[in-house]
């Protein structure tokens, strides 16, 4: 169970979290920059086609880089990440990364399912707020695993 509220507390408090309240309040605050967004995939027949995949690419470039950040070393052992203390904070913000990036994906389904019922400042909205969170997810994934192979490696 404590395993679970650590998952929810790297959910909610993380950059990605930042960024979804920064979006809604821009989106809020400044809608114009939204209503552009949206009005442009309303408009363009193949940008919405095309577009709103980008969170699907960061989803499967997450889950291919978070197998290096359980196993950095492919020919070499990695007992000494394993039996480190804290491993489990590790696979537990591998589970947070893999839940927001599918909320991303899911929020991205919603442009390609309801592009003509959404608004264009809802669908600016969800289109870049789903885009950015689930980049940066895979960004901190990447810089992860980097920093994990170099430890091991520096420390092996």
């Amino acid at each position: 169970m404590n395993r679970v509220f650590d998952i929810l507390r790297f959910a909610i408090i993380s950059p990605e979290f930042v960024v979804l309240l920064l979006c809604t309040a821009v989106a809020y605050n400044f809608p114009d920059a939204f209503i552009l967004i949206g009005k442009k995939l309303k408009t363009e027949p193949e940008l919405w086609k095309f577009i709103p995949t980008l969170p699907f690419i960061f989803i499967g470039v997450t889950f291919k880089v978070a197998q290096k950040v359980h196993a950095p070393l492919e020919n070499a052992s990695n007992k000494q990440l394993y039996e480190w203390g804290l491993f489990n904070k590790v696979t537990d913000r591998i589970i947070a990364s893999y839940f927001i990036c599918i909320f991303c994906c899911a929020a991205s389904l919603t442009i390609w399912f309801f592009i003509s019922e959404l608004s264009e400042l809802m669908l600016g909205s969800v289109l870049l707020s789903s885009i950015l969170i689930s980049g940066l997810t895979t960004f901190q994934i990447t810089l992860a695993a980097q920093k994990i192979r170099l430890l091991i490696e520096k420390y092996s």
